[in-house]
């Protein structure tokens, strides 16, 4: 940017930063520099004192844009221009501030977005995955051809192996067409939890065997120790085996120091087979945001004292000035 003009002036300062001077014939955008000139060393509190004036320009000027102020022994030298007519003022202090509540909540939205998805393995959707394989009761052999269905949904048909689906957490009826040769399966509820694979199976009984009463439930907690109760009786602390009738169950599950305490859930017992009901305790940690809570203070208080200083500065530099000019008439 190139200067136009060099004028020189006495010290000290008077303000007089030929504006409206028709000689000087300063346009918009385009860029003047003055300089004031001591004939002995000039003190802080004088350099102060001119800072203070051209600063107040603004006043009396509105379209006044200062580009620097360079203080020297003997010299000060002040670079200015003016701005286009319609042209955007600096945003006050005001503006600033809302700009800074704004960012800061669009930051903690995403901060809120981004900790759902990193701890609770979600966004928006807690969900999981099922599992889903149809099995020969007798011979623990996979059949195929069995369509499968969630909540009486249809999710796929076996081929020998498994089904997978993705389903939203909670408790969930699986249930399978009858195929020839087999007895109509038994439905199975089964729990499906925040981003886990769930197994479970749908056992088939062939048609000339006889249906057992009973089944078992295996339930193991991790870590072990936790007090059990099933459809609302205590059957002792985990690991425990049952012998229960087929259909429906509710199981309970007691506190453990140092963890959460997980929700209860249903299982189902099928006639003739074990079903194992495996639950993992979730580690209480200390929340991600105490760790960094000290950091975010005296970021705080920093921002804080930074802000004010830049608020209240140039209002102080104005009346020691002032104060100086008085004492010196």
């Amino acid at each position: 940017m190139a200067v136009l003009t060099e004028l020189g002036t006495k010290f000290p300062c008077t303000t007089e930063v030929p504006i409206d001077d028709a000689n000087t014939k300063l346009y918009a955008g385009e860029v003047l520099e003055a300089w004031f000139e001591a004939d002995e060393d000039i003190k802080p509190a004088d350099a102060l004192k001119c800072v203070g004036e051209v600063l107040r320009m603004k006043e009396t000027y509105p379209y006044f844009v200062l580009h620097y102020i360079k203080v020297e022994t003997r010299k000060i030298t002040v670079q200015y221009s003016l701005a286009p007519i319609g042209a955007h003022e600096s945003p006050g202090v005001f503006v600033i501030a809302l700009a800074i509540i704004v960012v800061t909540f669009l930051g903690i939205i995403l901060g809120i977005g981004l900790t759902l998805r990193w701890t609770r393995g979600y966004l928006w959707t807690p969900t999981g995955t099922a599992t889903i394989s149809a099995k020969d009761v007798i011979t623990k052999h996979g059949i195929s051809g069995v369509k499968i269905y969630a909540d009486g949904d249809l999710v796929g048909t076996t081929d020998g192996y498994s089904v997978n689906t993705r389903l939203l957490v909670g408790p969930h009826v699986f249930s399978a067409d009858p195929i020839e040769g087999y007895q109509e399966p038994h439905s199975v509820t089964e729990t499906i939890n925040l981003n886990q694979n769930t197994i479970l199976t749908i056992y088939l009984r062939p048609s000339d065997s006889p249906e057992p009463d009973t089944g078992w439930v295996d339930i193991t907690t991790a870590p072990s120790g936790a007090a059990i109760a099933v459809d609302g009786t205590s059957v002792g602390a985990s690991p425990v085996s049952l012998e229960l009738s087929i259909g429906d169950h509710n199981v309970a599950f007691g506190n453990l120091e140092g963890y959460y305490t997980p929700a209860g859930r249903v299982f189902t017992i099928q006639p003739g087979v074990r079903t194992p009901v495996n639950v993992v305790y979730e580690l209480i940690k200390k929340p991600w945001w105490e760790d960094i809570l000290p950091t975010v203070k005296w970021i705080l208080i920093g921002g804080a004292a930074v802000v004010g200083t830049a608020i209240l500065l140039p209002p102080l530099i104005r009346t020691i000035s002032e104060r100086r000019t008085k004492d010196t008439e």
